[in-house]
């Protein structure tokens, strides 16, 4: 029997939530302020080593992404050695609100990130409105409700992707476009909200994550690209973007009854975009040939991609270096990714799966812990993680096979070890902030009163503890219903 007759799921996207405390411990904040004093309020575990693409995703579906098959927006083909641009039509996992409408639970979801417009039975969905990452073209199903959102609200402040403000240094506008999508959020999830044609809805707030990546540096005095001009000029950009969304979400909660369940979701973090990604492909080659080169393999790979370069073209793809037994694959910046080149799963494998894989593996994270930035002495990774150990799923090959979290201490302008040598280099990202794992959700239910979990919840269990609210199960995910954020009443039985 359902818990729940209405609710409500309001993400933050990249709103890091530590930030978040102490703007509210200065006062800041109110309606997160206020919603903390009522709610249950979980810390969150994020997807390990694959945080960035993966989180959305994980949300929505309540599958980690050996399962919804989702890490990065390029990715490596399985069994090819080509890099293929991926998106959200290749998540076949149904997402929360598809269960829920099958249930008869009428939906109403807007610029959930990495989805595709598609029509659910009693519902309406708005795709790429305001949302950071830009997949898709401006979409709903049905069609008519993108049209009547641009004739009522406008385009949204940003047209395509916030890297073009920043491509030209307009970061003026990019500061007002920010500030005024928040509010036009705002005006248009409480529009939406005032109808009656809903049960739940799943929408979110993206300006923290643009802000995060361009204006960290205006925020944190101690980056090495602080400008304080800027910072007199503008002020602390960030934080004002903060203060805009909760204004935002203040205005869209404001007509809400008070028997609607309220969850804000803060998807991950964000702090200094200090990482060697610039480098890890040097370094993984110089690794690789310090075992001994094999000229035969990688004539005939050289020879093999000069072949297929046309038809690679024409798929828009680009390939990986196939003649060595590892290589770096695209997993975002905040984590590296590395795959090993294995006989049976890739075309032409070099590594025996068993044994011998795991001795490569044992020694390519020896070698890695040995690398040390260059201009503190510091290790450059903060951890390693082998795949197989934190995922299993049916599309676990999809993931790559080491994720190597960069530290974020210092810049990384430089690597060196006994292997490798010292290597440097300069990244070419404008962006000064990226992400970092861990998050927040709070729970208002009617009658709940303001408690604290000791334990952090993953993500992945948002979706199926949201969909039990309604008596509904979601099956084959990863996550599971948390009896901790379910209503008073059925916690107390």
């Amino acid at each position: 029997m359902a818990d729940v007759t209405r609710a409500v799921v309001i993400g933050l996207d990249a709103f890091d939530a530590d930030l978040a405390r102490s703007m509210i411990d200065d006062g800041r904040l109110p309606t997160l302020t206020r919603l903390l004093a009522s709610s249950t309020a979980a810390r969150t575990i994020t997807p390990p080593g694959t945080v960035v693409g993966a989180i959305w995703p994980s949300i929505t579906t309540g599958c980690t992404p050996a399962r919804h098959g989702f890490h990065c927006d390029r990715q490596l083909r399985p069994g090819t050695y080509e890099l293929w641009n991926v998106g959200p039509r290749q998540i076949t996992r149904p997402r929360l609100w598809n269960s829920l409408a099958e249930a008869g639970t009428r939906c109403l979801v807007v610029d959930a990130p990495i989805t595709v417009a598609a029509p659910f039975p009693g519902g309406r969905q708005l795709v790429e409105y305001g949302a950071h990452d830009r997949f898709e073209p401006l979409s709903s199903a049905p069609p008519a409700f993108a049209e009547q959102v641009v004739a009522r609200y406008g385009p949204y402040p940003i047209p395509h992707k916030c890297e073009e403000f920043a491509a030209r240094g307009d970061y003026e506008g990019l500061r007002a476009a920010l500030l005024g999508g928040a509010a036009t959020k705002g005006r248009l999830l409480a529009d939406l909200l005032a109808l009656d044609d809903w049960d739940f809805c799943f929408a979110v707030f993206s300006e923290s994550h643009c802000g995060g990546h361009h204006f960290w540096a205006c925020h944190d005095a101690t980056h090495p690209a602080h400008d304080p001009a800027m910072r007199a000029r503008f002020g602390d950009v960030l934080l004002d973007v903060y203060d805009a969304i909760d204004a935002g979400l203040d205005h869209a909660l404001a007509s809400l009854p008070q028997d609607v369940t309220v969850m804000v979701v803060l998807s991950h973090g964000i702090g200094p975009h200090y990482d060697g990604q610039h480098l890890l492909s040097e370094m993984l080659r110089r690794m690789d040939d310090a075992q001994g080169s094999r000229p035969v393999v990688e004539l005939r790979e050289r020879a093999i991609r000069r072949l297929t370069l046309p038809a690679r073209r024409r798929r828009q793809a680009t390939p990986v270096d196939s003649a060595r037994r590892f290589f770096m694959v695209p997993n975002n910046e905040a984590y590296g990714g590395i795959r090993l080149n294995v006989k049976g799963r890739e075309p032409r494998g070099r590594i025996r799966p068993g044994p011998e894989f795991d001795a490569t593996m044992d020694l390519l994270c020896d070698e890695l812990r040995a690398v040390r930035n260059a201009d503190t002495g510091e290790p450059v990774f903060s951890e390693l993680i082998r795949t197989r150990e934190v995922y299993e799923g049916p599309l676990l090959d999809t993931l790559p096979d080491l994720l190597a979290p960069w530290s974020r201490r210092a810049p990384i302008r430089g690597v060196r070890s006994p292997t490798i040598g010292e290597i440097r280099g300069v990244t070419r990202s404008r962006r000064t902030g990226d992400h970092r794992p861990g998050g927040l959700a709070v729970v208002r239910h009617p009658g709940g009163a303001a408690e604290s979990l000791p334990d952090a919840v993953p993500v992945v269990d948002l979706a199926p503890t949201v969909a039990s609210w309604f008596g509904v199960e979601l099956v084959d995910v990863d996550g599971t219903p948390r009896q901790e954020l379910a209503p008073p009443v059925t916690r107390a039985t």
